[in-house]
């Protein structure tokens, strides 16, 4: 009885770590290495995103390489107030990351932000760092669950009254999404039951 038992218990356990719970999925990284002076949309649409820009006049084109190092992206042509890059994924994900240059910090109100939003506009999470001068930061992003339809990333700097949120000369690069999968409930009540029937075993085999 005793070894039937711990045949159970190590199947149990040897199930829950043969299966892919616990991996994470391959996440996908752009580092938008198109020739310079591309206008970035949708030739990332097969990996699952499609990228835009806005400012406070309306959509604005993002660049590869033009006023910035290659391989990178901004916003044409360095915009002035509330400008940000945006990526709507195909289908929704838990994880964002992204390195942003602000290659000119100015002012008290200095930052560079990424935000997660869902399909009804809801922000997911937000992360807002302040920068160095012509540094490059890495923000990563993951939310409790998978529903993120889209991200804005951006820097801010600035203390004019007139453009109180330039992204003047903020460059993007390495761009990564993605899911991260998470234990099933039914995966982890497995591997307790495997665990808790190994203890089991061990107590009975000391009282023996």
């Amino acid at each position: 009885m005793t070894r039937k038992l711990l045949v159970v218990a190590l199947l149990m356990i040897a199930v829950v770590l043969g299966s892919n719970s616990f991996v994470k999925a391959d996440l996908i990284t752009i580092d938008f290495s198109l020739e310079s002076g591309t206008i970035v949309d949708n030739q990332y649409a097969h990996l699952g995103v499609v990228f835009s820009g806005y400012d406070v006049t309306g959509d604005r084109e993002i660049i590869v390489g033009w006023y910035s190092p290659s391989e990178t992206i901004t916003l044409y042509s360095y915009c002035n107030g509330g400008g940000y890059f945006r990526a709507d994924f195909s289908v929704p994900v838990d994880y964002v990351s992204v390195d942003l240059t602000l290659f000119e910090m100015w002012g008290d109100f200095s930052s560079l932000s990424l935000a997660l939003y869902d399909s009804s506009d809801n922000q997911l999470g937000i992360q807002t760092l302040p920068p160095q001068l012509d540094v490059t930061e890495t923000l990563a992003l993951q939310v409790s669950s998978p529903d993120v339809a889209y991200a804005i990333f951006t820097g801010f700097y600035g203390s004019d009254p007139e453009y109180p949120n330039s992204v003047t000369a903020v460059f993007a690069d390495n761009f990564t999404f993605g899911t991260v999968s998470v234990p099933e409930p039914a995966t982890m009540l497995m591997l307790g039951f495997g665990l808790l029937g190994l203890a089991g075993l061990r107590r009975k085999l000391r009282r023996n």
